[in-house]
């Protein structure tokens, strides 16, 4: 779902971003909207830990929104099976939300004096750049002068120490959030939904790319990407679209291999035992049982 929503809002960066804002709003969460922010804005890979807060956060948030008693009860196990219907709630209230507050910076973790990821980042006063603590010790003692600087001047730089702990190797640039603010209130999670289970379901229809769609249907003329699909029981991937001399056959990313494969859609709806071409009917599970009534007519 989440790789689908980060397909749709790919060049809409005033709806990213206003998400983004809400979504750390509601929940008090900054590493999980740091995570969705790198995930959805930035297109740049997340480390386990921030899998870990995506997965994590958005259920404690989807849990919160979803109604735990009254006519209509999700159990807790459930509660990633209605997640097209709170991604719909989140993207239609954060339309007249602040985006402010998401400012970001890219902090370099390579140090420009040597072009080498940090080890021991430290600063010189009165100098804004970063640097190594063992290049500036060596440059005091080759008896090279730095203004302000002794061995006792040099401070940590905590700041970029935390990142650097925080992220691979592999990784030399940070986009780091910059727009803090000491009286945001904790992460919490409890929160009380403005609309109920039905209004948000309604919502819906405003966002068809975060409904699953028959396999067949996308054989249509003019039906445009992305848009959910299963490609197995267990699968959801993203139709990207088809070509128009075979239309049976489309394109679809796979969020499980993160690869784009060709699919025939016929042999995808009768592998998913899906044979509607409409959306008469809207599931979120593929039924492993079904139980069909049969109505006879008399005279």
């Amino acid at each position: 779902m989440t790789k689908c929503v980060k397909f749709k809002l790919k060049n809409k960066c005033a709806v990213k971003f206003k998400t983004i804002a809400y979504i750390r709003k509601l929940s008090g969460c900054n590493p999980l909207a740091q995570s969705l922010y790198q995930l959805l804005c930035r297109s740049t890979p997340v480390t386990k830990v921030q899998k870990v807060a995506i997965v994590e956060g958005l259920y404690f948030l989807f849990r919160e929104l979803l109604p735990r008693n009254g006519d209509k009860i999700i159990e807790d196990g459930d509660v990633f099976e209605h997640s097209s219907v709170c991604w719909a709630y989140l993207l239609s209230q954060a339309q007249n939300e602040n985006s402010d507050s998401e400012k970001y910076k890219d902090v370099s973790l390579k140090a420009p004096s040597t072009d080498q990821r940090l080890s021991e980042p430290v600063r010189v006063p009165g100098v804004t750049e970063v640097f190594d603590r063992v290049y500036v010790q060596d440059k005091i003692k080759d008896g090279e002068k730095i203004p302000n600087c002794t061995e006792l001047s040099i401070q940590r730089a905590t700041d970029i120490e935390k990142i650097l702990l925080s992220l691979p190797p592999s990784i030399n640039t940070f986009p780091l959030w910059i727009s803090y603010d000491a009286d945001q209130p904790i992460s919490s999670f409890r929160m009380s939904p403005e609309k109920t289970y039905t209004q948000m379901n309604e919502e819906l229809k405003s966002y068809p790319y975060i409904n699953i769609t028959p396999p067949l249907q996308l054989k249509e003329l003019g039906v445009e990407g992305p848009l959910l699909v299963h490609l197995s029981e267990e699968n959801v991937g993203v139709y990207l679209e088809k070509n128009k001399l075979t239309p049976q056959k489309i394109q679809v990313f796979n969020c499980l291999s993160g690869q784009v494969e060709t699919v025939d859609v016929n042999e995808l709806a009768n592998k998913l035992r899906d044979v509607t071409a409409d959306l008469t009917f809207r599931v979120t599970k593929t039924p492993k049982e079904a139980i069909v009534v049969s109505k006879k007519k008399s005279n």
